[in-house]
């Protein structure tokens, strides 16, 4: 059978030990999506019906199924589907597909069905960024199994980062706290006497200042900054579900600083955050701890037992020498741990037009990503880290 536009089972196949039959089921509704998504151990915020939804109003098709066991989701996949003029298209899996290693069949099940959905679109390839550490050896061996080619490269201007640093929030808040380096516990401590308040906020001209703090960051950083409308976006899709948090910092009347956070789940998310003016200037107002440590707190009040704070641009090990050391250094100072994924794997169906595709990613996008980043002005979500 086919999947039909209410979730119907496509023809069942014996796939499980035992000879229990797998199916695949389209899923619309988000609360059964994200209860599903949310049932893997290692899922993540972009594979959840929202993030589906978000990056629909920049030209991607979301396209999720699960693969079911007796009902039992055993593999789901959240891929976005995204057309290109004149050459067919690609696919992209951000931070998937989820799967059981103890079930190979259900990733089988999941590579067959991306197979089919790319031979339809004429997509070049499909592009997929499991959520699996390095010392999964056993999802690593189904993965191995699955003959996908590997991407070398250890970060693409557009795919989810492969090393991220997280803050891990099941201690009370005062085991937190101590976990903090010192200088940063001195900052925090402090901010009271400096008379710096950090607070939530939903109004619109917060987002608007806050927006306008990101430009600034990233024209000092050289890193290229979403529109205004990305943000709004953003806002309105996770707002129903009261899990998007923007946080402000004022010095008497002036925003010094912000934080634009999401929650999924029992995870959070910090996808934004700047401060006022140069380097030396917010080092002397001490911000970015004081409102890095609020936002951790919150996190965990909220119930959420991880905190994801984003990618750096380190190796491994990280060095001194490396472009991002700064940025992790001043994570790694909020306790953070470094998680690393395995690498980006490719289902190449266009062999010829693959390579040029490759071509293109390891040696225009990122001069063009720099290129975009001195630009005095926000670019078009649609534009910017097209699908991360």
């Amino acid at each position: 059978m086919k999947v039909d536009r209410h979730g119907g089972e496509r023809s069942p196949r014996p796939a499980a030990p035992g000879g229990t039959a797998l199916t695949v089921r389209r899923i619309y509704n988000a609360d059964r999506w994200n209860c599903i998504v949310q049932g893997f151990p290692r899922y993540d915020l972009r594979q959840g019906f929202e993030w589906g939804e978000l990056r629909a109003e920049q030209r991607w098709r979301p396209v999720r199924f699960a693969v079911l066991r007796d009902a039992e989701p055993v593999a789901a996949c959240a891929v976005l589907c995204r057309a290109i003029p004149g050459a067919g298209g690609i696919l992209y899996v951000p931070r998937g597909p989820l799967f059981r290693s103890d079930v190979p069949a259900g990733l089988d099940r999941v590579l067959e069905e991306l197979r089919a959905l790319g031979r339809r679109t004429r997509a070049i390839a499909v592009r997929i960024s499991p959520p699996v550490p390095m010392d999964d050896t056993d999802s690593i061996a189904c993965l191995d199994r699955s003959a996908l080619a590997t991407v070398p490269e250890p970060w693409t201007t557009w795919n989810s980062p492969r090393y991220v640093q997280v803050l891990h929030l099941r201690r009370h808040e005062a085991e937190l706290l101590r976990g903090v380096r010192r200088r940063f516990r001195e900052y925090i401590a402090a901010a009271p006497r400096r008379r710096l308040v950090i607070e939530p906020s939903d109004r619109d001209d917060d987002l608007v200042e806050f927006h306008a703090l990101m430009l600034d960051a990233g024209r000092m950083k050289g890193f290229p900054v979403r529109d205004l409308a990305w943000y709004r976006a953003l806002v309105r899709h996770y707002r129903p579900e009261r899990a998007v948090t923007l946080l402000v910092a004022r010095e008497q009347d002036t925003m010094v600083g912000g934080l634009l956070a999401v929650r999924f789940g029992r995870k959070s998310y910090m996808l934004y955050t700047s401060v006022r003016g140069t380097l030396a200037e917010s080092a002397r107002h001490h911000v970015a701890p004081a409102l890095c440590w609020e936002y951790s707190r919150r996190a965990r009040a909220e119930g959420c037992e991880l905190a994801d704070l984003g990618g750096t641009g380190v190796g491994i090990p990280p060095q001194e020498g490396d472009p991002g050391w700064g940025l992790y250094h001043f994570k790694a100072g909020l306790g953070c741990s470094l998680e690393t994924f395995v690498h980006l794997r490719d289902m190449v169906l266009r062999p010829l037009l693959y390579r040029l595709f490759r071509a293109c990613e390891a040696q225009l996008l990122p001069p063009l990503w720099r290129l975009v980043a001195r630009a005095p002005r926000a670019w078009p979500a649609r534009l910017v880290g097209a699908a991360a």
